[in-house]
């Protein structure tokens, strides 16, 4: 994954049109505005951009899942494995829809 690694900070930055939050990584800024991008090249800033896109898209689905495992009970379960096997499962496909799979 190509993302921006964290840790993740949101600043809120005053704007002509009133208040913006912005999501960037802690003590950096990917973005200043729309038209600044402090990255080698546009090409690897895109690639960047979608994959933290894909990321913050997720977020929900990630807390979600990770609730879902959390709070199950693997002693509901008859066999363990199957257990183990669900929470990998619902583990993979949050991480897939991270990943833009």
């Amino acid at each position: 994954m190509k993302s921006t690694p964290g840790p993740w900070e949101i600043k809120t930055v005053n704007t002509s049109v009133g208040h913006c939050h912005k999501i960037m990584p802690l003590g950096a800024c990917l973005y200043v505005d729309n038209q600044t991008l402090p990255r080698d090249s546009v090409n690897t800033a895109s690639v960047v951009a979608l994959a933290n896109a894909h990321l913050i898209a997720a977020a929900p689905d990630l807390l979600q899942e990770l609730k879902n495992i959390a709070n199950a009970c693997y002693r509901e379960w008859d066999n363990p494995d199957d257990f183990q096997a669900w929470a990998q499962s619902r583990a993979k496909f949050a991480i897939a829809k991270v990943e833009g799979k």
